[in-house]
């Protein structure tokens, strides 16, 4: 198993170093440096995205499930889930739901940061895309949850997702959950969190909550039961670190 050392706070220019690739986050000047060439902040006026909605941003690998999860969450099929990346575009895609009746949610699927399997061209591209809609976000509501998606093992690519989307683009200031896709065949669903949690703290990764679901009802609806209880649990954590007590 690979080391990883846990971040630490500062207010110092936090860096997120990939094979060939080397990103810096500026707080004085607000700005992300690719390879030298400094993003500038957007300008003019917001786009025109609705500012009432929750935001919530889902980052992951790639195959982990994204889409799925937002199709849990909305009840139906209003995102594209495909298992083969290339069919993926690199733009973040939203979708909204009415949560409870009367909360309105906007979940952005994003595309997933795999390294090596997207050239490095695209991953930068998908990092601007992911920088700038953060940024638009911040300008037009804010971004209220982070959702972590992933299977069951801790990958470099889990790590570097995690760091780019809670460490440097969100500056730790978005609370973060994390998402365990396909545990449609575990005897307990709950219980995976149970056998691995010490692991995320071994890692690094600081979850406000959590929810170890399956977004697949299966054949026949073999495990439509889990499906929907996985559909609740969803609910439930956006629920709870989303909106005020």
């Amino acid at each position: 198993m690979r080391t990883y050392i846990p971040l630490k706070a500062s207010r110092s220019l936090p860096s997120l170093r990939i094979p060939s690739v080397s990103i810096e986050f500026s707080h004085e000047s607000m700005g992300l440096t690719f390879l030298g060439a400094k993003l500038p902040m957007p300008q003019g006026p917001p786009p025109p995205y609705d500012s009432k909605p929750h935001n919530v941003i889902i980052f992951g690998e790639t195959g982990v499930g994204k889409s799925s999860v937002v199709n849990l969450i909305a009840g139906g099929d209003l995102a594209k889930t495909s298992p083969d990346a290339s069919a993926c575009t690199l733009t973040s895609n939203p979708y909204h739901v009415v949560l409870q009746g009367d909360q309105p949610f906007c979940l952005w699927d994003t595309v997933g940061l795999n390294e090596p399997e997207i050239s490095r061209e695209d991953y930068l591209r998908a990092i601007k895309q992911a920088y700038k809609l953060i940024k638009d976000l911040e300008r037009t509501g804010g971004v209220h949850l982070l959702l972590l998606c992933m299977r069951g093992r801790i990958t470099k690519s889990v790590q570097q997702n995690y760091k780019l989307f809670a460490n440097v683009l969100c500056e730790n200031k978005v609370p973060l959950a994390v998402v365990i896709t396909n545990l449609e065949n575990e005897p307990c669903m709950d219980q995976w969190w149970t056998d691995n949690k010490e692991v995320f703290q071994r890692y690094g990764i600081a979850a406000r909550g959590h929810a170890c679901i399956t977004g697949n009802p299966g054949i026949d609806n073999t495990f439509l039961g889990r499906y929907e209880e996985s559909g609740r649990k969803m609910h439930q954590l956006l629920m709870d670190l989303v909106l005020p007590n």
